[in-house]
């Protein structure tokens, strides 16, 4: 791929670019600098012109070898990805995406994040090869973001949101007993009166791509009492948990019941959170975790949180969101006052379990029963 032929790919001007504006010619390349290079280049290597910029889109004439070291050497990688998770036309996504030979399953919505990697990893490919390389966006966005050094932090958090206690008993495995509840788009009083459309078998990736329409990460599950919120919390950052390797993302468990604003901004609360399974998950991990959208972040219990830290957390938590807008946030609540201050959630109701459910239930706690007699 040239990198003519790369550009060209955003250069959509009969459909308002594919990068929000930088519809016209000179724009697209000149975005790719302007985001990619370290402060401190030298400006006398990287200068060129208007009509420069147009000719390397349009392929007449290709940056020379000096201009492709000095990109090399100031290859900002994480600043372009957040340039482009800001920028890329979220109506032309799916066209650009495709231009890159990315094909998409019925019903399978784009993944901006990850197409903001893919092609992260190819200008830094074409600059590598002084304006040329394969097509390796495909490959790039199939293949899971990387974490490393949160093997301590998993193990002990699945060791703890693992457990569950039932009534006069000690503490159980939860994957031995827990039935998952449908979530709906509807509150349901009871199983039989289910309105709208409702999830079954719910994970972090079913919440997130439960709307054709287009992702969403932001969610507030509300449940009665007695439905089950914590243990769905539980059950959904486990699923996650045993899945990071497929979709490279990080789930944190975090109780609200122990929010104090005090302490600092909500980056703090997750970090000191963390820090109670692994010392070593200091703020520079969980800063880097946000800004690459890799954190899928789980906040049990709002209606449990002292009424006096309720304002500072709602603002304190839109400030998160705005900052870091491409991670997955659910919250789990009962139906209160809280959450009506919470801005650009989707509200999602867990549902009481249906008549299979119960039955399902009761088998489980039946079959630990008949073992114990034996």
């Amino acid at each position: 791929m040239e990198f003519s032929e790369f550009l060209q790919k955003f250069y959509l001007p009969d459909d308002g670019g594919g990068i929000s504006n930088y519809k016209a010619k000179k724009k697209v390349p000149m975005f790719f600098f302007d985001n990619t290079l370290e402060e401190g280049y030298d400006e006398n290597i990287i200068c060129p012109s208007d009509s420069t910029y147009e000719k390397w889109l349009t392929g007449t004439r290709k940056p020379d070898s000096s201009v492709w070291a000095e990109l090399n050497d100031n290859f900002n990688d994480v600043k372009l990805q957040k340039a482009l998770l800001e920028s890329l036309s979220d109506k032309n996504l799916r066209k650009v995406m495709e231009s890159f030979g990315i094909t998409f399953e019925v019903g399978e919505n784009p993944d901006k994040m990850m197409f903001a990697k893919a092609v992260v990893a190819q200008f830094r490919a074409i600059a590598t090869g002084g304006g040329f390389a394969d097509n390796i966006v495909l490959g790039e966005y199939k293949k899971p973001l990387e974490l490393k050094g949160f093997g301590g932090y998993l193990r002990e958090a699945k060791r703890k949101f693992g457990a569950m206690k039932l009534p006069g008993e000690g503490e159980s495995q939860l994957e031995e007993y827990f039935v998952c509840n449908h979530i709906g788009t509807s509150s349901a009083a009871f199983p039989n009166r289910v309105r709208g459309n409702y999830i079954e078998n719910a994970t972090l990736s079913a919440l997130r791509n439960f709307d054709r329409r287009g992702e969403t990460r932001n969610i507030i599950l509300i449940g009665a009492c007695g439905y089950g919120k914590t243990l769905m919390l539980q059950h959904l950052f486990l699923e996650a948990a045993d899945h990071i390797g497929n979709t490279g993302l990080l789930p944190l468990f975090a109780e609200l019941r122990n929010y104090l604003s005090e302490k600092g901004d909500l980056v703090s609360f997750l970090v000191e959170t963390a820090q109670e399974f692994d010392r070593s998950f200091t703020r520079e991990k969980m800063e880097d975790l946000l800004e690459r959208g890799q954190a899928e972040i789980l906040l049990d219990g709002l209606d449990e949180m002292d009424p006096k830290e309720t304002n500072v957390f709602q603002r304190k938590l839109g400030e998160l969101i705005h900052q870091h807008p491409n991670n997955q946030v659910v919250i789990s609540s009962r139906q209160c006052s809280a959450i009506s201050g919470v801005r650009g959630f989707t509200k999602l109701y867990i549902q009481p379990l249906d008549d299979d459910q119960v039955l399902k239930l009761i088998d489980k706690l039946l079959k630990d029963v008949r073992r114990n007699t034996v």
